[in-house]
């Protein structure tokens, strides 16, 4: 019986590692996804981004007086990942829920990324790396249907500058 050529063993000890690599990149990115999507459905699960931004915003501020989503759509402009979308509000309220006062403008403009599961919508942290999420998802096949156009456009009237008109 003959020993195995070095080169032979090497060559299979780098397809091992190599292997080994893709498959802990492969795990370590479906643990992070449904990790983040499970605590993402325990905040809440909607029946689309506004209806979230909605909910989230009432719970946030007190007082509302005018609550406008200014923009509803794909984070992204070329279409790709349509099930990540980014939302962005104008709120006039009295004060925060939990914080001070919103200043003489009474007016706040919060943006939050909602991503579409098989399920509904789910409000996604921007720390959690939304776009990541909405990656793996495609890999894994958890993601919603999505939608590349907007639901609701910028209004044409809208200052570049949010919280300036009344």
């Amino acid at each position: 019986m003959s020993c195995p050529d070095n080169r032979v063993l090497f060559a299979l000890v780098v397809v091992l590692a190599l292997f080994t690599f893709c498959a802990l990149i492969v795990f370590s990115a479906w643990s992070y996804t449904s990790m983040q999507l499970a605590l993402a459905r325990s905040q809440g699960i909607y029946f689309s981004a506004e209806d979230g931004m909605r909910d989230l915003t009432e719970r946030a501020y007190v007082g509302i007086t005018r609550l406008d989503i200014l923009y509803a759509g794909p984070n992204s402009r070329n279409g790709r990942q349509s099930h990540v979308w980014y939302v962005i509000a104008e709120v006039r309220a009295a004060r925060r829920a939990e914080g001070p006062q919103l200043g003489d403008h009474v007016c706040d403009a919060p943006g939050l990324f909602f991503i579409q599961t098989r399920g509904g919508w789910v409000q996604m942290p921007e720390a959690a790396f939304p776009e990541l999420v909405g990656l793996w998802m495609n890999v894994f096949g958890l993601a919603g249907p999505g939608r590349s156009t907007p639901s609701t456009n910028w209004p044409d009237l809208q200052p570049i500058r949010l919280c300036q008109a009344a």
